[in-house]
């Protein structure tokens, strides 16, 4: 989930952007569960102090990047399949990454990562997305969402099998 917001004011404010990209999230995990909770999760991938995660289970992170009229805070939200294996193809495109390197990769650990429907019985992607659009009309009336591109896995797996020919 990408949110777009203006920064007229050209302010860097990191944390109060991570925070309220943690809520929304949060917020979008309430018909089946209240607790989300943030900070970061060791051994998980791409850790950071606002990973989203249940029970001690990372199912979100979050990034941002900015330029200097708007920003992008971006959250990958893990909704399908089994965390573990999720974890254990990050592992491993961190082990291929490193070419025989020890330092400078994350060292993913099983038992780290579950998807909303392991640790809350979300039913499929495209409800925890409604469930998102719903959240984010209530607290951005004026703002336009109904802009909304949802893709499965099956897109992104032909899509990293694309990007695999071409630079591998």
């Amino acid at each position: 989930m990408s949110l777009i917001l203006p920064n007229p004011g050209h302010a860097i404010n990191i944390h109060d952007d991570f925070r309220e990209m943690a809520s929304i999230i949060a917020e979008s995990l309430t018909p089946w569960s209240s607790r989300a909770q943030t900070g970061e999760v060791h051994g998980a991938f791409c850790p950071g102090d606002y990973d989203v995660s249940v029970g001690g289970l990372k199912f979100c992170g979050i990034a941002q990047r900015r330029q200097a009229k708007a920003y992008i805070i971006t959250a990958f939200i893990i909704v399908e399949g089994q965390g573990d294996q999720l974890a254990a193809d990050v592992r491993q495109f961190y082990q291929d990454a490193a070419d025989g390197a020890s330092e400078g990769y994350p060292d993913v650990q099983p038992g780290t990562m579950a998807s909303l429907q392991e640790l809350a019985g979300v039913p499929s992607s495209a409800a925890y997305t409604a469930s998102l659009v719903r959240t984010l009309r209530y607290r951005y009336p004026h703002a336009a969402t109904d802009r909304v591109l949802s893709i499965g896995s099956g897109e992104v797996r032909l899509n990293a099998e694309q990007m695999k020919l071409r630079y591998d």
